[in-house]
């Protein structure tokens, strides 16, 4: 018994600085880990190649120049940009990334929200008010354009699922938004999302939703 114990404490020893490491690690703001090639074609039909990454909390697709993080200008400019096989299109000064490519297309609109600590306030309160302008100056000191963010700050991913009609984009984030565009199939789509308990946020689900209404 005190040979198990002695085994389980230098056990639980071993495993805690890799849990320590995995709690502490530096969160990403960006969908690929690193800036990777990338083709960007534009609506003149030139192709260009550059090491790009996309920054889901500003928004904008990001390129590497010579160590220099810039954001892409004219996004309007571009037809497609295609990261390691995923394609992007833009809608204004931001792009959405194509997950399925049908007569009307899945969309993934990638989007992170940013959240610092913030400073105490007192009561064992964080001010919110300091968190925002703490983001500010991350943003404002182009510190949000690096790969990695100080392990204190709070990166959640919140990505919207799109859909493109008629050359626009709706969002689809429930059953009734979703028939608004298929309202020939408003029973069908009740029925199916019923039967297969389709998760509004899960991309699996939805690829399976948007391939049965384009039927």
């Amino acid at each position: 018994m005190k040979t198990k114990t002695i085994f389980i404490l230098f056990f639980l020893i071993l495993i805690y600085p890799l849990k320590a490491q995995q709690k502490g690690e530096t969160p990403s703001h960006y969908i690929f880990p690193e800036f990777t090639r990338g083709i960007i074609k534009l609506r003149t039909g030139q192709v260009r190649e550059l090491s790009l990454n996309y920054n889901s909390v500003t928004e904008e697709m990001v390129f590497d120049n010579n160590g220099q993080k810039m954001a892409l200008a004219d996004p309007m400019s571009i037809d497609t940009i295609t990261i390691q096989g995923r394609k992007f299109i833009p809608s204004q000064n931001i792009f959405y990334e194509i997950i399925l490519e049908l007569p009307v297309p899945l969309l993934i609109h990638h989007v992170t929200t940013l959240r610092s600590p913030g400073k105490p306030a007192g009561y064992g309160t964080t001010s919110e008010t300091s968190a925002i302008t703490q983001t500010s100056t991350l943003v404002s000191s182009r510190r949000i354009y690096e790969i990695k963010l100080p392990g204190e700050y709070e990166v959640t991913p919140e990505p919207e699922f799109m859909i493109k009609q008629n050359s626009r984009f709706y969002k689809v984030a429930n059953s009734n938004q979703l028939i608004k565009y298929f309202p020939e199939k408003k029973e069908a789509i009740k029925e199916f999302v019923k039967k297969n308990k389709t998760n509004f946020k899960k991309s699996e689900d939805m690829k399976k939703l948007i391939e049965f209404c384009n039927k």
